[in-house]
């Protein structure tokens, strides 16, 4: 789960503006990495509501949802009042922790009710992370489905995915599904992609399909990880909001 978008945030929305000049008036394109246009800015689709990239043979879909008072929702979530370091290191001030809607029944019913929405009919549901994890039983709950749960980091005891603890590498939890299951990844934010990709590969160590995936939240630095998540086999990524529609 991406834990906190912080000063990475502020970084880039400069580096952005002239590409946001461009998303205004995208409603779909297409990148093909092989023919030398993977420059184009993921976000110039992502924020009209869809965009669609191709790998090889492997097209990626990313579609924002954009329901009406998201960005409130968002906003709740993000302190101005520190400074923070965020994962690469950067220093700055403010952070959004989109956990804090779990302290806010209403924003936490709303963002599992829309992300409900976006798991396609006849999938598990897995959290990409332990953050994810409320998230993802709050989903599964509500749609009355199966959920694994995935650990960033292996556990190394009393562990056991279903009822056999040599399945599973230590890092999945729950009841165990039959393989070929397909699988919706969930988390709250879409930073680098790394965690989706790692928990694709947790989850295909024991048969589970994990193609598609949503998230609360897109960011910026997510538009640079398009390539490598269609690369990782994703087909389809739903955020209910792109960075670039939060005010601030």
């Amino acid at each position: 789960m991406g834990d906190h978008l912080g000063v990475d945030a502020r970084a880039v929305r400069d580096q952005a503006g002239a590409q946001q000049q461009l998303a205004g008036r995208l409603h779909f394109c297409v990148v093909e990495s092989a023919a030398g246009t993977s420059d184009l800015p993921a976000h110039a689709a992502l924020v009209s509501g869809m965009g669609r990239w191709l790998h090889g043979s492997v097209p990626l879909e990313l579609k924002v949802v954009n329901p009406p008072a998201i960005a409130g929702v968002v906003l709740r979530c993000v302190s101005d009042d520190f400074e923070v370091r965020d994962r690469e290191g950067r220093t700055g001030r403010g952070f959004t922790n989109l956990k804090r809607v779990l302290g806010r029944p209403a924003d936490f019913a709303f963002v599992v009710g829309h992300l409900a929405r976006t798991v396609p009919r006849g999938h598990a549901v897995a959290a990409c992370d332990e953050g994810a994890w409320a998230l993802v039983g709050a989903v599964a709950l509500h749609l009355g489905v199966p959920a694994v749960l995935v650990r960033r980091v292996p556990k190394k005891y009393f562990v056991s995915y279903g009822d056999d603890p040599a399945i599973g590498d230590g890092r999945l939890a729950g009841e165990r599904l039959a393989p070929g299951t397909p699988v919706h990844l969930i988390d709250d934010l879409v930073f680098s992609g790394q965690t989706l990709r790692s928990a694709r590969a947790a989850l295909g160590l024991v048969g589970l399909d994990a193609r598609t995936a949503s998230a609360i939240l897109w960011t910026y630095r997510a538009d640079a990880s398009v390539e490598e998540l269609a690369a990782a086999g994703m087909t389809e990524i739903t955020c209910l909001v792109h960075q670039s529609a939060i005010p601030g």
